[in-house]
């Protein structure tokens, strides 16, 4: 029985053993991008939204039946049918109970919407726009002034904000939301002071509690393409979304898509380079001279600007600007395999997906909000 209890033991140990092998030899952040080319070419349909006027600055959301546009500047969310024909306004800034505080970003929540505005007040609101919570984000000072002046650290909460360039909220659990941060502390940039610092250990994004409305956490890093092209602050930003407990970042400068776990750390990344992309960015440490350059850059390089995933097919729509005057380029995931890579209208967006049919956000052009549609 002794020999029998000695052999079952020393087999859990080489069982163990071996798993524990396994785990080391698995890389973290490995590349897994595969290449299956399944479409080359899609027909869009191209619509506009009526029966309303609008600042043309915002955002399309579709849930179920509904096209949702949260006007940027107006502050208003209007629903129109499918088709693009306006219904009504189901939200408007204001201090009632169906109001919204506004509306620089919006996503669709597990049981409703939530809205935040560019200075950091978050509006949740029910399927039936009645608003349940209201509340700033605030970014707590654990440190004193003094501290956090003269020698700040990239694990400072207190120094970091919202990062207004990446479009984007999550909502990272019940409790909780997935915001993008930043900081532009004095000493403490992405301009050349402490800038090694700065591109190698500062945070990109924020766990947010819902009821304390405060930063509790900060997660993620930027990819090494940051570290060996440092100042090329126009492009210091990203998109993201969550994949049931898979944070998935893509940057503006890199090829790759970044998959992380909750804690904020990289498992693996996958993606290709999109087509004829100027990508020779011009460096700059001056702050002044890189927002005077932002207009000409963004003209003149090319960079990914939006992720999208549609859960019901399982793909993921990664946009790219592309410097034609003509077309951008959009790339569509399975997984990790990259199955489309083709020319899309100026500005192209996925916004949602019904009946059978993806919907994506166009150009606006003289207040005339255009949007698209397709299958696969």
């Amino acid at each position: 029985m002794r020999n029998k209890k000695l052999s079952i033991f020393y087999i859990l140990c080489l069982f163990l053993t071996i798993s524990s092998c396994s785990e080391k030899k698995t890389p973290r952040n490995e590349d897994r991008s595969i290449r299956k080319i399944r479409y080359k070419n899609i027909e869009f349909k191209k619509h506009e939204l009526k029966g309303f006027d609008s600042s043309g600055t915002g955002k399309i959301l579709i849930n179920k039946d509904k096209l949702l546009f949260a006007d940027e500047l107006f502050n208003v969310i209007y629903e129109c049918d499918l088709n693009g024909d306006f219904k009504k306004i189901v939200a408007e800034k204001g201090k009632g109970p169906r109001d919204i505080a506004g509306c620089g970003y919006f996503i669709e929540s597990k049981d409703g919407y939530i809205l935040t505005t560019k200075n950091w007040i978050v509006s949740e609101m029910s399927n039936n726009w009645e608003r349940k919570n209201l509340f700033s984000i605030n970014f707590p000072l654990a440190h004193s002034l003094k501290e956090v002046r003269n020698n700040p650290s990239c694990e400072y909460i207190g120094i970091y904000e919202l990062d207004i360039f990446c479009k984007n909220i999550c909502e990272f659990d019940n409790d909780h939301l997935l915001i993008p941060i930043t900081t532009e502390h004095f000493k403490l940039n992405g301009y050349g002071t402490n800038s090694e610092e700065y591109y190698k250990n500062s945070y990109i994004l924020g766990i947010v509690n819902k009821e304390k409305g405060i930063v509790e956490k900060m997660i993620g890093h930027r990819p090494d393409v940051y570290r060996k092209n440092k100042y090329i602050p126009n492009f210091n930003w990203f998109s993201f979304t969550i994949i049931k407990n898979e944070i998935i970042v893509s940057f503006a400068a890199d090829p790759k898509i970044y998959v992380l776990n909750k804690k904020g750390e990289n498992l693996y990344k996958y993606g290709f380079s999109g087509k004829n992309m100027k990508i020779d960015y011009k460096c700059t440490t001056n702050p002044n001279i890189a927002l005077k350059n932002t207009q000409e850059d963004f003209i003149k390089y090319d960079y990914y600007n939006s992720i999208k995933y549609i859960k019901e097919t399982g793909l993921l729509f990664r946009t790219y600007k592309n410097r034609s005057k003509d077309h951008d380029g959009m790339q569509i995931y399975k997984d990790c395999s990259l199955i489309a890579d083709i020319e899309v209208p100026k500005n192209f967006r996925i916004s949602g997906y019904a009946n059978g049919v993806y919907y994506a956000q166009g150009e606006s052009i003289n207040d005339i909000i255009s949007f698209y549609t397709f299958k696969l």
